[in-house]
């Protein structure tokens, strides 16, 4: 907690100095609403580090590099190669990096896990669930004994949800997500049936881990809309 304060201190005193030598003259072709988006991103870039969570790392780098294209050279590059290039380079660290586990003991490690990211945890045993990640991180654990309907946003930041402990309601039960810049992991069981369709623009839907054969129950239809970001279902 100490090095948190110590590095966002350090990083306002440097945002300031930054803006005050750039009123001056001292930065060319750099305006101040440059800097200050620079002070913001640069701090979400190092939270992607140091927790793993490759969409907070890669997209602020993408939008700096827009943002200051003119002065390093690279306007052949932005707007859309930076920000394609960061949602692949985001999707294709998470593959290789991402925690693997399987049963009981694995959801267990999953949790102590996120305790020491940083991410926030919640329990929650609703029948309707909505949660709203907005530049940070969470994990979600469900316990509800009638899941009907759960709520999904993520923008510039990383969600997981694990549905192991839920039981679905006889109906089915509707998985909603919004995720744009982020990422958005489900962990569901395995012998539960699963529709998905939701819609994509410069993102994608992943399956891991695939049941084969049929499955029967309750169904769980996943819905929403993902853009220059990633949802990915996880059986376990």
């Amino acid at each position: 907690m100490k090095a948190r304060k110590w590095f966002w201190g350090v990083l306002l005193i440097c945002g300031a100095a930054l803006i005050i030598l750039n009123q001056l003259g001292v930065f060319k072709g750099i305006n101040f609403w440059s800097i200050l988006a620079a002070v913001v991103l640069v701090p979400i870039a190092v939270e992607g580090i140091a927790h793993r969570h490759f969409f907070t790392l890669f997209l602020p780098l993408a939008l700096l590099a827009i943002i200051f294209a003119v002065p390093l050279g690279i306007q052949t590059l932005v707007p859309w190669p930076a920000l394609a290039a960061a949602v692949l380079l985001a999707v294709g660290f998470h593959l290789i990096f991402r925690r693997r586990g399987s049963s009981a003991p694995w959801a267990v490690h999953h949790r102590g896990s996120a305790k020491g990211n940083g991410g926030e945890v919640n329990y929650a045993a609703d029948n309707v669930v909505s949660r709203n990640i907005s530049f940070g991180a969470s994990t979600e654990y469900l316990h509800s004994t009638d899941l009907q309907k759960v709520s999904l946003r993520c923008h510039f930041g990383a969600l997981q949800v694990y549905f192991d402990n839920a039981q679905l309601n006889p109906a089915g039960a509707e998985v909603n997500v919004d995720c744009s810049f982020g990422g958005i992991e489900l962990y569901v069981p395995r012998s539960w049936p699963v529709k998905i369709s939701v819609d994509t623009m410069l993102g994608g839907v992943d399956e891991k881990d695939h049941p084969s054969g049929q499955r029967s129950g309750p169904e769980l239809r996943v819905t929403g809309s993902v853009s220059l970001g990633g949802v990915e279902i996880i059986y376990i």
